[in-house]
């Protein structure tokens, strides 16, 4: 039996677009951060999320953020989870917003030194589209065979090149 939150959001997104069973809940319920290095916050961990939604357009996003809004639901952005800050860790009865399908590469141009990507895109997709016109991602963290453009970009995540290109955001 599904909830009406989850049925309405499989009208948003299609059925194929949402989930609600304890095995995904708990897949997506956070990022890497885990109990040991949480510490006092380690509690905060333990809070499960109502949905985890799978928008593959920008439309899809904007329709279940004005649902949301609608309701006051929390909604948790969520990259490839690679994170160890707890920058992905639900709250209890939230919306999970998972943008790993919307993995485009829209267009790199190297004349303009400009990247257009969809959130969800791997990080080294990012870079092997840019290097074939020229360009370079100065990310560079452990996780970039994994890790998406959208979740180093809202955790102005670093790797191990920041000290010569910055962070992310930089």
């Amino acid at each position: 039996m599904t909830s009406a939150l989850h049925q309405d959001l499989a009208r948003i997104l299609g059925e194929d677009g949402v989930a609600s069973d304890g095995h995904t809940l708990a897949r997506y319920g956070g990022d890497a951060l885990g109990s040991y290095r949480a510490f006092r916050a380690a509690p905060l961990l333990d809070r499960v999320a109502a949905v985890v939604a799978w928008p593959t357009e920008t439309e899809q996003v904007a329709s279940l953020l004005r649902y949301a809004n609608s309701i006051r639901m929390p909604v948790i952005p969520y990259g490839g989870g690679t994170g160890v800050m707890g920058a992905a860790v639900a709250t209890d009865g939230a919306i999970v917003l998972n943008l790993q399908r919307m993995n485009g590469v829209i267009d790199v141009s190297g004349a303009d030194f400009t990247a257009r990507l969809q959130p969800g895109v791997i990080l080294e997709d990012a870079h092997t589209a840019m290097m074939g016109q020229g360009l370079r991602l100065g990310h560079d963290p452990w996780s970039r065979p994994i890790a998406t453009v959208g979740g180093a970009i809202s955790t102005d995540g670093v790797g191990y090149t920041a000290a010569a290109h910055g962070s992310m955001g930089d």
